[in-house]
């Protein structure tokens, strides 16, 4: 319960943010995504989700935090969405690091 609402709150603040500065939202590619994305989780639809982690992944990569976020509000509103590693530049840097896995003894 508590997750929904948040995300109604989330809507409400992109909203408010309209409605006092007396223009849209800033034109940027994290803020269509940030648009889209509430949107998807409103509707819980993976798909879309899906979709719009995959157009938006290179904006998204920049920000582990952002990553963390978005990845949190997934699984609060898309429970069966399967848990998605952390992608890109940071992803490939953590999994080098990381050591490799043990071999199994035949």
């Amino acid at each position: 319960m508590q997750a929904v609402q948040q995300l109604k709150a989330a809507i409400k603040l992109l909203s408010a943010y309209e409605e006092v500065t007396g223009r849209g939202l800033p034109d940027t590619p994290l803020m269509h995504f940030i648009n889209l994305y509430l949107e998807a989780l409103q509707r819980k639809s993976e798909p879309l989700s899906q979709l719009l982690l995959q157009r938006y992944r290179l904006s998204l990569d920049r920000d582990a935090t952002l990553w963390a976020l978005v990845m949190k509000a997934r699984a609060a509103h898309l429970p069966a969405a399967p848990p998605a590693g952390m992608g890109g530049l940071f992803g490939d840097i953590f999994r080098m690091l990381a050591p490799p896995p043990a071999p199994t003894p035949a």
